[in-house]
């Protein structure tokens, strides 16, 4: 279970935000330990041409791992063979078009490695063997002749059978959020289901088991806070409102929880450490927390602002949020007690 959202500020920045537990076993129990997005951009090339991307996704967590792992690797492989080519370093490198483009490519060449492996394992062949009608054993020519073996086989390939072996595969969906100056910020939803992708041209997205909760807020927000004409959306407020989104999916779902990953990119960073900006570990809890007692009108909202902007934005420590959060409360006791569960 996961929820994994993204925010478009404006045409060069955005954020990323997704929790990190996982169901395990058959006995549900919960670990928190999954980083469901992750950037998929070696650093060097990052620093070098100004890119930075983030894969997100959410079903099988070990699927999502292979997925990003592949994609950060065909990326350095990609960048390889144009300086082979060419004999010296590109001048440009991927737009945020082609960085979708590659995602797709790993996605359905992952997705063929993994049925076939289950399609081997139970009929000595693959799904080419089985679009050609035969397959070779040893030196034999083997006809797929067998109704049982025929049917079985392609509702392994094609999932037409939802609740098959073939659901930890096919049942994945992500999103990619990036920056690159050849087509500033862009985000891009997939699906390895229905296997497409397809550009986000809204503020917001939202994907998992989350998304029903995470969506309403991003909703109730576009549709009556974002300015109109302007094409910007503030980067705090912004920030605010995703964390908001994730809140509400970790509230209403049993599937979401633990510590947030907070991704930040920013095209118009001039150092490439500022590029892109992970936050997950006390200051992400921080902040989300920050946002619940707002919400309960603990601190008010100009305090919650300055709190995620200092946190976020102007490299402030959680110590030091930790202690303006709680000196800045309306009520200590009460915000303690609160974010206890207490009341």
């Amino acid at each position: 279970m996961t929820s994994i959202n993204a925010l478009r500020f404006d045409g060069d920045s955005g954020v990323l935000v997704c929790d990190e537990q996982r169901h395990w076993n058959p006995e549900r129990m919960k670990i928190f330990a999954v980083d469901k997005i992750r950037p998929v951009v070696p650093e060097d090339l990052s620093a070098r041409y100004g890119l930075a991307a983030c894969y997100g996704n959410t079903g099988t967590s070990t699927i999502g791992e292979e997925l990003r792992a592949t994609i950060r690797r065909r990326v350095a492989g990609r960048y390889e063979s144009e300086v082979e080519r060419q004999g010296d370093p590109p001048e440009t490198f991927l737009s945020m078009e082609e960085m979708a483009r590659l995602v797709f490519e790993v996605q359905a060449a992952l997705k063929r490695t993994h049925v076939d492996e289950q399609m081997r394992g139970r009929y000595g062949f693959s799904t080419a063997d089985l679009c050609r009608g035969w397959y070779l054993r040893g030196e034999e020519k083997v006809e797929i002749g067998s109704p049982d073996i025929g049917e079985g086989a392609e509702l392994l390939a094609t999932w037409k059978d939802r609740k098959g072996d073939a659901r930890p595969v096919f049942g994945n969906s992500g999103i990619l959020g990036g920056y690159a100056p050849e087509d500033g910020f862009r985000l891009f939803r997939f699906s390895m289901a229905e296997g497409y992708w397809t550009p986000v041209e809204a503020a917001f997205i939202a994907l998992g088991s989350g998304l029903d909760a995470a969506n309403m807020v991003f909703a109730a927000y576009a549709s009556t806070q974002v300015p109109e004409g302007s094409g910007r959306i503030d980067p705090v407020e912004g920030c605010m409102v995703a964390l908001s989104a994730v809140n509400a999916a970790a509230r209403n779902n049993l599937g979401v929880g633990g510590y947030f990953n907070i991704t930040l990119i920013d095209g118009r960073a001039r150092r490439p450490a500022r590029l892109l900006r992970e936050i997950n570990d006390h200051r992400s809890r921080l902040c989300s927390e920050v946002v619940r007692a707002q919400e309960a009108d603990l601190v008010s909202r100009k305090a919650a602002e300055s709190l995620i902007e200092g946190i976020l934005f102007k490299e402030e420590t959680f110590e030091e949020g930790l202690e303006r959060f709680h000196g800045t409360a309306r009520s200590p006791r009460r915000l303690r007690a609160f974010l206890r569960g207490w009341g």
